[in-house]
């Protein structure tokens, strides 16, 4: 497994003072970027992928199966995130749906 993410940056005593490496966000998080990342080659050729966010970040390669998980915080939106996603989270829930789905995927 491989975490496209931000990761904050410390100090000696335990404060964020920034971030690790380039930062995600809406507009550079395409599944294009991946080509960057050093464990592309490993990756390139999977035909399954979990998408925890935005959807889009699956464009630009081929995908046999991909399963979408969608967190909403904004119930008004429900219905465009059922579209969208073939998981909605809602509230501020925790991983433990994402976590219970990984472990039947591992498990099949």
């Amino acid at each position: 497994m491989h975490v496209i993410a931000n990761f904050f940056a410390f100090d000696d005593d335990g404060y964020a003072t920034g971030y690790q490496g380039r930062i995600v966000h809406s507009y550079n998080k395409s599944e294009v970027q991946l080509r960057e990342q050093a464990f592309f080659p490993i990756i390139r050729d999977r035909p399954n992928v979990l998408l925890l966010g935005d959807t889009g970040m699956t464009d630009g390669l081929e995908h046999d199966t991909v399963i979408k998980a969608g967190f909403l915080h904004d119930e008004d939106k429900l219905d465009v995130y059922l579209d969208a996603y073939d998981v909605v989270v809602t509230g501020d829930d925790t991983l433990a749906y994402v976590n219970e789905l990984c472990k039947q995927l591992i498990r099949s």
